[in-house]
C-alpha cells in the first residue's frame, strides 16, 4: 500500500494506532470515506465503488478513524471486504458508516453500534429513494439533522467471514435489500463483478460509471 498510496496523501506513525495514510481529502472539513462513490450490487452483497483512486486499497482493506487533529486516516489491513462499514435503514432512509479499528476480523452483526462505541456522527444517511446515484457528494442528510430519526433505524449490518479457495475474505449479507431498494429508486441498482486474485501485485484501477463500463473488483 505505502508505494501506491503516497502520491495521494501522506503516511503517520500515530500514538495507539502504529502507522496510518491521511489522504489528502482530509484538508477538506466537509470530506469523509464512502461518499463520493456509489453501491453496487456484487455476489458478495454490497460494493463501494468511487472514483477515488484510493479507493482500492482504503474501502476494502482495513479501517477508518476521525482525528481530531488529522481528521480522517486510514489504518491497513489485510483482509478484503467489499466494503467495511456499518448499516441501517428506516422506511425513508439509508446510511453506512465506515467501521472503527476496534472492529476485529469476526462476523459483524447489528450490535456493532454499541459493541463498538459508534454514534449518530458516525453515520452518512441519505433519502432511499436517491440509493441508485453515482455518488452521494451533496445529497447526504445533515448532521444537525440525524438525531431527529436515528432512533427510527435499524442496524442491519450482517458482515460474515467466508473462504475462497484457500484465502480468507468478507461479505455484506447484511445492509439494504436488493428488491426493497429497486422499489425505492425505481430503477436497476448496477450490479458488478468480482474478481479473485491470489496476489495483489498493483492497484486494479477501473472509474466509476455506466453499468456497461463498470469493469468490477
Amino acid at each position: 500500500f505505502y508505494n501506491s498510496l503516497s502520491p495521494y496523501g501522506r503516511w503517520l506513525e500515530l500514538d495507539g494506532y502504529g502507522y496510518a495514510f491521511r489522504p489528502s481529502y482530509s484538508d477538506r472539513s466537509d470530506w469523509r470515506p464512502y461518499v463520493d462513490g456509489r453501491w453496487v450490487w456484487t455476489n458478495q452483497g454490497w460494493a463501494w465503488d468511487t472514483p477515488e483512486p484510493i479507493g482500492w486499497a482504503c474501502y476494502h482493506y482495513g479501517r477508518w478513524v476521525r482525528i481530531s487533529r488529522h481528521g480522517w486516516v486510514w489504518l491497513p489491513g489485510r483482509q478484503w471486504a467489499p466494503a467495511w462499514v456499518s448499516w441501517r435503514r428506516s422506511p425513508d432512509y439509508i446510511g453506512w458508516a465506515p467501521l472503527p479499528p476496534s472492529v476485529g476480523h469476526v462476523t459483524i452483526g447489528h450490535d456493532c453500534d454499541a459493541r463498538y462505541g459508534m454514534a449518530p456522527s458516525s453515520y452518512t444517511f441519505i433519502q432511499a429513494t436517491h440509493f441508485g446515484r453515482s455518488s452521494y457528494r451533496n445529497i447526504c442528510v445533515s448532521s444537525s439533522t440525524i438525531p431527529s430519526f436515528f432512533h427510527q433505524t435499524l442496524n442491519i449490518t450482517n458482515t460474515v467471514q467466508v473462504n475462497h479457495n484457500q484465502s480468507t475474505l468478507f461479505m455484506h449479507r447484511g445492509g439494504p435489500e436488493l428488491d426493497w431498494v429497486e422499489q425505492r429508486c425505481g430503477t436497476q441498482i448496477t450490479r458488478a463483478p468480482i474478481h479473485f486474485s491470489s496476489i495483489l501485485d498493483r492497484p486494479f484501477i477501473h472509474r466509476s460509471g455506466s453499468s456497461a463500463g463498470l469493469s468490477g473488483f
